[in-house]
């Protein structure tokens, strides 16, 4: 499978789940601009608790990689969010890898712009034991309320399977 692979940013990217629980995260982070780019990590518990995060400075076409289990500023069993932010606007691009000890894993990208509405192609619920889990992150400084709508296949709108989320300011949920 080909993908056209991840553009470069404005220097900050938003992170909507991350752990040191059940699932560990790991975050791969790459600076693809022209000069060193000094990173500021910012953690949010999932109530929009601010949890200081590590400085990092990557210098040209470089990558870091932050186990969260060994960031000495994040409590044991943490949930929530991040913002990884270029002090110095370089473009940067990120991936975190979650992972538990059963051997479960995933990985994805992370967002350079947070978006209003977002359309995700495949949700599943117990189809072939698998079951999608959305992860839902507020990046504004207010109270926002999050409606998730569920389509069938032919494109009906699954009413009774709505969910509605209040999130903190910063705050994330997991659907």
């Amino acid at each position: 499978m080909a993908t056209e692979g991840i553009a470069g940013n404005t220097g900050v990217l938003y992170v909507p789940h991350v752990s040191t629980a059940q699932l560990s995260s790991t975050l791969y982070l790459e600076n693809v601009g022209d000069e060193p780019a000094d990173v500021r990590v910012t953690y949010y518990e999932e109530d929009g608790t601010i949890v200081p995060g590590a400085a990092l400075t990557l210098t040209l076409s470089s990558r870091a990689i932050t186990w969260l289990t060994s960031d000495a500023g994040l409590p044991e069993g943490f949930q929530g969010s991040a913002v990884l932010e270029s002090l110095n606007d370089q473009p940067l691009v990120g991936a975190v890898f979650l992972g538990d000890p059963a051997g479960r894993a995933a990985l994805y990208s992370v967002a350079d712009r947070p978006a209003a509405v977002l359309f995700v192609p495949q949700v599943l619920k117990g189809s072939a034991g698998l079951t999608t889990t959305l992860q839902i992150q507020n990046t504004t400084a207010t109270t926002t309320t999050v409606a998730v709508r569920y389509y069938d296949a032919a494109g009906r709108p699954l009413t009774a399977a709505e969910t509605r989320l209040i999130l903190s300011p910063h705050g994330a949920a997991q659907v």
